[in-house]
């Protein structure tokens, strides 16, 4: 890519790829998409279950080191990833031994589950060991399919009713990537009349240089600052209007995913809103489709496949969003055609930021 200039709002939208993603729209529109795949809803009962006993055994733990991370207590960052990822991988554990013992069909479905979750390898994205055009390579296919089919639209559509205020919204967007989200949804929020004021934050500074260019090109209240998601020490609470994260989730373990909620919730003064995509072959198969038939990108294909085994299920979001929130403070849901959301709402009477 070198000193090519990328627009991240026109690259990738040829006539071929164009049509893909209607097509690829059209079946995220349909019943079938409406609510998760079958498997996953004949699983579901299994993992409330399992979920229920996780978080009566771990909630009284974990909601300690949330309070002593909020307080600065350097060594509760590091003991709440552990807890958490334990107390996940009991409840994956927990899930396949109760299928066992509910019938072969369904021992069947979580074995298979099990085993496509099972994923270690690293996408490109997040490989030192490749070249940087790669890496922003790839990454921008994949922006493209999240927001053409049926993605960025629906995210503005859970997002705008937070930024109700007078005077501008501050949102921060962690682990922004390129920031195409924070200017995708600039761009909405203009023709709408609503004043954001975005801070994409990210740990590699070639994708926030590659979004500063386009956010600048058109004229877009965005920021652009290098930020660790997993500490938000340095900013003070109530400092921003919203915190979001969009489409990263899987790049983080369970315990990370659960200080990233902890640090989130203090920060925002109105309310927090995770995205991401539902684990289930349905997605894993789309994101084939829209790189081979559209981008015919084999780099693209094996960041889209690995992507969407490190996807979670509302269920076990609910999990992490559980053992770091007191009860009713976070919802956990499904998103048509093929995404997860946990929002936390401050206006709704739930308690002050990072209240348990």
């Amino acid at each position: 890519m070198g000193q090519k200039t990328v627009n991240l709002l026109t690259d990738h939208q040829g006539p071929l790829l164009s049509l893909v993603a209607a097509l690829e729209r059209a079946v995220a529109r349909s019943v079938l998409s409406r609510r998760p795949t079958w498997p996953q809803r004949a699983l579901a009962p299994i993992r409330e279950r399992v979920l229920r006993d996780t978080v009566e055994r771990y909630r009284t733990q974990t909601h300690a080191l949330c309070l002593g991370l909020q307080k600065g207590h350097a060594p509760a960052r590091t003991q709440l990833v552990a807890l958490v990822d334990e107390a996940f991988a009991n409840l994956r554990a927990g899930v396949r031994e109760e299928a066992r013992r509910r019938g072969l069909f369904l021992g069947f479905l979580a074995q298979r589950d099990a085993r496509f979750a099972a994923c270690e390898a690293l996408e490109i994205g997040d490989d030192p060991k490749r070249g940087a055009d790669l890496r922003i390579g790839t990454m921008i296919i994949l922006h493209a399919f999240v927001r053409d089919v049926v993605g960025y639209d629906r995210f503005v559509d859970l997002l705008l009713p937070l930024a109700n205020g007078r005077g501008p919204t501050r949102i921060l967007d962690l682990a922004a990537g390129h920031g195409g989200f924070a200017i995708f949804t600039s761009l909405a929020a203009r023709s709408r009349g609503i004043d954001l004021r975005f801070t994409a934050t990210d740990l590699r500074k070639e994708y926030l240089d590659l979004g500063l260019a386009t956010a600048k090109r058109e004229g877009l209240p965005v920021d652009f600052r290098i930020q660790d998601a997993l500490d938000l020490g340095n900013l003070e609470p109530g400092s921003q209007d919203i915190v979001v994260c969009t489409h990263a989730l899987h790049h983080f373990s369970a315990g990370q995913i659960a200080v990233m909620l902890v640090e989130a919730a203090r920060v925002a003064k109105r309310g927090v809103v995770f995205i991401d995509g539902n684990r289930s072959l349905l997605t894993a198969l789309g994101f084939l489709l829209f790189s081979l038939i559209g981008s015919r990108n084999r780099f693209a294909c094996y960041d889209g496949w690995v992507s969407a085994r490190k996807f979670y299920v509302p269920e076990e979001l609910a999990l992490i969003s559980r053992l770091t929130s007191r009860e009713g403070q976070v919802s956990c849901r499904f998103l048509p055609p093929g995404y997860c959301v946990v929002s936390l709402d401050h206006q709704a009477g739930q308690g002050p930021p990072g209240a348990f």
